[in-house]
């Protein structure tokens, strides 16, 4: 059950068998209902005239009738009517006095007894109500007799016939006598047999009651016949349905071991590689989701193995020269001045080397959601004022303005991360505008919460690498921001904390016209 092709085959055999076991219980019941529905019709047919007419001919008061046997091999004591095989009314019994052919003389019916005439009568005397015998008659038992038509009694309130013979069903009966007109079907002798029951009212005869009824073998035979025949064709259709749908099964989902087969050719070191996507269906669709998630991890491998080779060649410069630096100051004796500059110039270095260890915690706790905690209601003056307490800008170097209005726009936030922010900001105009420049710090309400503004009016940066600004260790001109002290990180410091505080903020600018960075906070 572990398979998926497995668990599809077996759920579609299930829903098959359901499907299969209503329709075939469906046609059952429909031909069932349409052959007792004909039964009932032959059998109202069959009682109207005596409902209609009244009791058939010979059946007056006059008549003295014997009681019959209903059927060959039924219990004693229920009798048919008057009606012969072939549901003619002859106004007698069929057969002598007990109601059994051979047993007497009476109504014109020879006797068939004391080895005369053993097995019917002789070639040339009549036979069974007056009928001749077929002319290839040899004796013998005769055939079992067969009634073709439905048998029609009619019962008064005493419960019996004229001939003294009960109802064919006393439920049927008495529900006549209640004004009902019924069906029930009853079971003797192991047969089932249809029987209709009326009420009738007859001047001079009070309310008598009206029954028909019918054997209901043909249509046990007939639905023996059809349950043989669906529980034949029911597990057939089981097993071909079980065939075709592990064949659907199989070539449906073959999409999914190629691309569970190209997947396992994908190795980390290389996911350049891609899945193949054929046609349309959801197995493309879902090889087209592969394949841009593997284009993501493509970019997050290439981007942290760029990043571990930046951090590696920023963690380098310091230490290269802290390693410069000392082994020259080893090699001889030197003056205290020397001593000076060299652990001057190594301090500088260990310096640096401390900011990219902070810029790079900082960035780890971006990544793991750190960043953001501790907020408070903050004043955008008191963030400012903060960012630039740490600027130091040179002698000669741009002028700095600041503008918020009064009151000052509060802010949700981390006062100290969001003075990183700032700080950075300010620190990168400073580099990037020649002495005599402006930069100036704008903060301003805005339909979102806050917005603050950096401009400077320095050399600018060109349109190819606006769309990188924010990547770890990206610089726009490499050699000059190391000289200057830039790792690199600032800007991807400044968007992960603009993130955890759920703002955002966009970078606009030209060459030769300045940057301005925009920054959004709610």
């Amino acid at each position: 059950m572990s398979s998926v092709r497995t668990q599809l085959i077996l759920w579609n055999v299930a829903i098959l068998t359901l499907i299969l076991a209503a329709c075939g219980s469906a046609v059952r019941y429909r031909m069932e209902d349409g052959l007792v529905s004909a039964v009932d019709r032959e059998l109202l047919d069959r009682a109207r005239p005596a409902i209609e007419d009244g009791p058939p001919p010979g059946d007056g008061q006059g008549g003295q009738r014997q009681p019959l046997p209903r059927r060959q091999g039924a219990r004693t004591g229920v009798q048919p009517s008057g009606f012969d095989d072939y549901g003619q009314g002859t106004g007698r019994p069929l057969g002598g006095p007990n109601g059994f052919p051979g047993q007497g003389g009476q109504n014109g019916v020879p006797p068939m007894g004391d080895g005369q005439f053993q097995g019917g009568p002789p070639n040339g005397m009549p036979g069974m109500d007056g009928m001749p015998p077929g002319p290839d008659f040899q004796g013998g038992p005769p055939p079992p007799r067969r009634r073709m038509r439905p048998d029609v009694r009619q019962i008064d309130q005493s419960g019996q016939d004229r001939q003294g013979n009960p109802p064919f069903s006393v439920d049927a009966y008495n529900a006549s006598l209640n004004g009902k007109t019924v069906y029930r079907t009853i079971v003797q002798d192991g047969v089932h047999w249809r029987v209709y029951s009326t009420p009738v009212d007859r001047p001079g005869q009070g309310k008598l009651v009206v029954q028909a009824e019918e054997s209901m073998a043909p249509i046990d035979a007939e639905m023996d016949d059809l349950n043989k025949a669906l529980l034949t064709m029911i597990p057939i259709s089981l097993i071909a349905a079980a065939l075709g749908a592990a064949f659907l099964t199989i070539r449906s989902l073959r999409p999914v071991h190629q691309i569970a087969s190209a997947v396992d050719r994908i190795q980390a070191e290389d996911l350049s590689r891609r899945l193949p996507v054929n046609g349309g269906d959801e197995f493309a669709r879902l090889s087209g989701t592969l394949n841009a998630m593997l284009g993501r991890l493509k970019s997050a491998f290439d981007e942290q193995r760029r990043f571990t080779m930046d951090a590696s060649h920023e963690l380098k410069t310091p230490l290269t020269v802290i390693k410069a630096k000392t082994s020259v100051a080893l090699t001889r004796e030197r003056s205290p001045e020397s001593y000076q500059a060299t652990l001057q110039t190594v301090e500088r270095a260990a310096d640096h080397m401390t900011r990219i260890v902070q810029d790079l915690l900082l960035l780890a706790q971006a990544d793991s959601g750190q960043l953001g905690a501790d907020k408070n209601p903050v004043s955008m003056r008191y963030v400012v004022e903060a960012a630039l307490d740490g600027v130091f800008p040179e002698g000669g170097g741009p002028s700095i303005t600041v503008d918020i209005p009064e009151p000052p726009p509060m802010v949700m936030a981390n006062s100290s991360q969001l003075a990183r922010v700032f700080r950075n900001l300010i620190e990168n105009a400073l580099r990037h505008t020649p002495a005599g420049g402006t930069i100036g710090v704008t903060v301003q309400k805005s339909a979102a919460g806050v917005e603050a503004v950096v401009k400077d009016s320095g050399e600018g940066i060109a349109p190819e690498h606006l769309t990188r600004l924010g990547e770890r260790f990206y610089r726009v001109d490499t050699a000059r921001t190391r000289e200057k002290g830039g790792t690199g990180l600032g800007l991807a410091i400044c968007k992960g904390i603009i993130d955890a505080h759920g703002g955002r903020f966009r970078i606009d600018s030209a060459l030769g016209h300045g940057t301005a960075v925009h920054v959004w906070l709610p």
